[in-house]
């Protein structure tokens, strides 16, 4: 009757299992992480382009617009929206050729320009741990004792407050 439990289990081997899987999975991981370095995501009003090494000067315009700034006497470009309520990011591109060589990104930090008259407002006050106060009472005032509180006899019973009448409905 109970010869299930009596009869000798076989040793399962699920561990080689569970550790080819788990190697395969790590691999698949590793390989889908892996970037390509000449595929470059730049984010956009529009959406996200993919800028690849060795487009056109027009494949790039096409996408990205036309630049807001050459940089120096390389043939490098600045594309980018700038924004003056907030730090933006703007795509420095390259060309060799006609063709991009190198893409980069540059962070533009906004800051206000002051009158001459006018002075830098102080920088706000970092908090610190050790700087927020606990409640104390004031000199001289005790703290509340538990005494104080009201009893039980006080406190109305649920019977005792008078039910809420219930809103009118549409219609009524």
């Amino acid at each position: 009757m109970f010869g299930a439990f009596t009869a000798p289990q076989q040793k399962r081997r699920y561990l080689p299992w569970i550790l080819g899987i788990t190697a395969l999975f790590a691999g698949l991981v590793a390989i889908a992480a892996q970037r390509d370095p000449a595929v470059f995501n730049l984010v956009t009003p529009k959406g996200i382009k993919t800028v690849r090494l060795e487009m056109t000067t027009s494949q790039v315009q096409s996408m990205l617009g036309h630049p807001i700034a050459r940089i120096g006497a390389e043939d490098c470009f600045h594309y980018g929206w700038p924004k003056m309520e907030a730090d933006f990011d703007v795509y420095r591109v390259c060309y060799d050729n006609g063709r991009v060589r190198e893409v980069k990104t540059e962070r533009f930090e906004v800051r206000r320009i002051l009158a001459e008259d006018e002075e830098l407002p102080p920088e706000p006050k970092k908090r610190r741990w050790e700087d927020i106060e606990v409640w104390k009472p004031a000199p001289g005032v005790d703290a509340p004792a538990a005494s104080d509180a009201p009893a039980a006899s006080d406190v109305p019973a649920a019977s005792d407050v008078p039910a809420a009448s219930a809103p009118p409905t549409p219609g009524n």
